[in-house]
């Protein structure tokens, strides 16, 4: 489940990188999780670690899908809002 990007040299962020990943899978902050770190659009860290489902035990992949369907209320309130205080929309109309 761990895939780093090629490297001659390995960065030691890279070692911090892994210790904190792992640290917050031991302590069970997180069930699992992608991370990619890239600089000008060259990846210099990626690894997969932990469950993309926990319950049937499916193992995070670097091209594992996520949803997003919760993150988007606040977005979406936000923008509502905004509209209200620009006279474009009425909240208390249906």
């Amino acid at each position: 489940m761990n895939s780093q990007a090629s490297s001659s040299r390995r960065d030691p962020r890279s070692d911090a990188l892994d210790q904190a990943i792992d640290r917050a899978l031991a302590d069970e902050r997180i069930v699992g999780a992608v991370v990619l770190v890239s600089q000008h659009g060259r990846p210099l860290y990626q690894r997969a670690a932990g469950y993309a489902d926990r319950e049937s035990k499916q193992a995070m992949q670097i091209d594992t899908l996520f949803r997003y369907s919760s993150l988007t209320k606040p977005i979406v309130t936000a923008a509502l809002l905004a509209l209200a205080e620009q006279s474009k929309l009425a909240l208390d109309q249906p």
